[in-house]
């Protein structure tokens, strides 16, 4: 039995991320903070494997490869943003990152603690989504824009929510269901917590519990590439049909692509609806509008971003 850990510094505290691989019974266990979160199969006829599950909020992957047969295992964090602050929440907790070998002289007594490991914890209670889970690819099945939802902020205010959102995701070939709550209605566009639009047919990454399927939580702020791609080309379209005073319209496209890549290469999705908003009216949504475009807009860092478009394409 091989066993691979390592310490991550999370956002609230460091967290034991753990792997034992059977290589007779081909048996992946994967726990976290002495949780199990997944048992799986790794054939030897398999080249390579992978396990995206949540520390504190962040997506963190497990890769296992076969090369020269040996096996390789990566602890990879904050794999999915490729924003500039996740590049550099990744940097940061690389050098947070602590891999702890296990050595030959102590092979017999990982192998004590992986029998008592399986004993203790294979019926354990998984953790709650809050310390982590699994995740996988949900669709959006449904949009009922009529259906009432209650909500408590953060700062303790209660807000009644209209419309609810269902979606489907499969694990081991069974379906499980969910619902969220449908953040906005603008005209005919249905709005997610993001402030960015969604539909059916649409597909995120979903949180759920391994032990219980039925306790997930969709995630919004992960989109698939598609619907990525999709919130792209809508961002784009909203810069073309603002384009500022000063920007030529044989150069407006090339402007506008390189607003939208900076502004996504800094705050992500956030980024994405500010541009996608920026004519809406504070009336019709509070969260994002062009009054808070323009405030975003004319901060220091978005007028450094501005003007390197704007030199970019020749204009000053």
């Amino acid at each position: 039995m091989h066993q691979e850990s390592w310490i991550y510094r999370g956002k609230l505290k460091k967290h034991l991320v753990q792997l034992s691989h059977d290589f007779s019974e081909g048996r992946l266990l994967l726990s976290l903070d002495g949780f199990q979160l997944v048992e799986d199969q790794f054939d030897i006829e398999e080249g390579k494997k992978k396990f995206n599950f949540f520390i504190d909020g962040e997506l963190c992957e497990i890769k296992i490869s076969k090369k020269d047969k040996k096996y390789v295992y990566q602890f990879i964090p904050h794999v999915y943003s490729t924003s500039k602050v996740g590049k550099t929440r990744k940097k940061a907790a690389k050098r947070e990152l602590i891999s702890v070998n296990m050595g030959i002289a102590l092979v017999s007594i990982g192998l004590l603690i992986t029998v008592l490991y399986f004993s203790l914890f294979s019926n354990r209670a998984a953790p709650s989504l809050s310390l982590g889970g699994i995740t996988t690819t949900a669709t959006i099945t449904e949009i009922n824009a009529n259906k009432k939802n209650t909500i408590q902020k953060e700062t303790g205010e209660t807000k009644i929510l209209n419309g609810n959102i269902r979606y489907e995701f499969e694990v081991n070939e069974e379906v499980y269901y969910g619902d969220s709550y449908l953040y906005k209605k603008i005209q005919h566009y249905y709005l997610a917590q993001t402030g960015l639009p969604i539909q059916t047919g649409d597909q995120f990454l979903v949180l759920y519990d391994p032990y219980n399927p039925n306790v997930n939580k969709i995630l919004f702020d992960h989109p698939s590439p598609k619907k990525l791609e999709q919130y792209q080309l809508y961002a784009r379209e909203a810069c073309l049909k603002n384009i500022p005073d000063n920007v030529l319209p044989q150069k407006d496209l090339p402007y506008c692509e390189c607003l939208r890549a900076y502004l996504f290469q800094r705050y992500d999705l956030e980024g994405l609806a500010h541009i996608l908003h920026q004519s809406t009216r504070k009336t019709l949504f509070e969260d994002f509008n062009a009054e808070t475009y323009q405030k975003f807009m004319s901060e220091e860092r978005q007028q450094e971003i501005q003007a390197t478009c704007l030199q970019l394409i020749g204009e000053k």
